[in-house]
């Protein structure tokens, strides 16, 4: 049980760190539209909010709507934040980082879909899809130790002890 909370804690100081550095307002990871070198490459795998270049008649639109994505998910890493900070359980954390993953997900779909329209770099979606495979690696590992403290097969003495042999 110790080493399941340990494991538990240490995943769950991943997580938020992993969260923390994508929702950083950093620079834009890739060059905005007329920009020929990018930033240097400690920049947020996340665009900020204001990362379209503003002649594209689509970029309100498109900022309005990855923010909403963004927010989304911001608000599940800090839950997953909360929940390490009160030592939740390991199938409350498997839950919370299967959301975040879900946001993950609607991020990535998001730029794929909408990259020619937006002039959103394939970069992004390659930096995107690289972090949610973290996620996902942290997210197997919470939830193979909420498995394992529900089988949890008893420790010390089980039976009967009325009969000394």
């Amino acid at each position: 049980m110790i080493v399941c909370r340990l494991i538990v804690s240490l995943t769950f100081a991943a997580v938020a760190l992993h969260a923390g550095q994508t929702f950083a307002q950093g620079a834009f990871p890739a060059p905005l539209p007329g920009q020929a070198v990018a930033p240097a490459s400690n920049a947020s795998p996340v665009p900020p909010v204001n990362w379209m270049a503003p002649s594209n008649g689509a970029s309100d639109v498109c900022v309005e709507e990855f923010a909403a994505l963004r927010e989304k998910a911001q608000d599940r890493g800090k839950l997953i934040v909360v929940a390490r900070d009160r030592h939740a359980s390991s199938d409350e954390a498997c839950r919370l980082i299967a959301d975040f993953g879900e946001s993950e997900v609607e991020m990535i779909k998001y730029v794929e879909a909408h990259s020619a329209k937006c002039g959103i770099s394939t970069e992004i979606a390659n930096r995107l899809r690289a972090e949610h495979r973290r996620t996902e690696t942290m997210r197997d590992k919470v939830c193979m130790a909420a498995q394992q403290a529900q089988r949890k097969i008893p420790t010390g003495p089980v039976g009967d002890f009325d009969v000394i042999r």
